[in-house]
């Protein structure tokens, strides 16, 4: 059901929006970042990213994702964890084990869980 406040919100975005794009214009320089490979300057590594985000669709997600967590071996990758994702950076190998590991920790008997996974692979000589 729509609200007369949602509508509102929604028309504001898209005038917004059409501003927005009335002022682009078209450029043919490109960003560069130098010499970088997972915010790690000047590196000469192959490194293997991955960010994923369970979601255990039951009460107690909470305790499923942070016990998957805690038991998933990542001596051997760099890893953070925020309150939306996990991210994994290290040998290829070592990365997508320790999402294996993760996924199969999170896995419950009678609970329906989603996961998306974003792998990235960067290199510089």
């Amino acid at each position: 059901m729509y609200t007369a406040q949602g509508v509102q919100r929604v028309s504001w975005i898209i005038e917004g929006l059409e501003k927005e794009t009335t002022t682009m214009t078209t450029s043919t320089e490109h960003v560069t970042y130098g010499n970088t490979v997972c915010g790690i300057d000047g590196a000469s590594l192959q490194i293997t990213g991955c960010r994923f985000s369970a979601s255990p669709m039951c009460d107690n997600f909470v305790d499923i994702l942070m016990n998957a967590v805690a038991q998933t071996d990542t001596s051997k990758i760099w890893s953070d964890t925020d309150e939306m994702s996990t991210v994994y950076r290290g040998r290829d190998i070592h990365v997508v084990d320790a999402v294996r590991a993760f996924f199969t920790g999170a896995e419950q008997p009678n609970v329906h869980m989603t996961m998306e996974a974003t792998f990235s692979k960067g290199w510089v000589a």
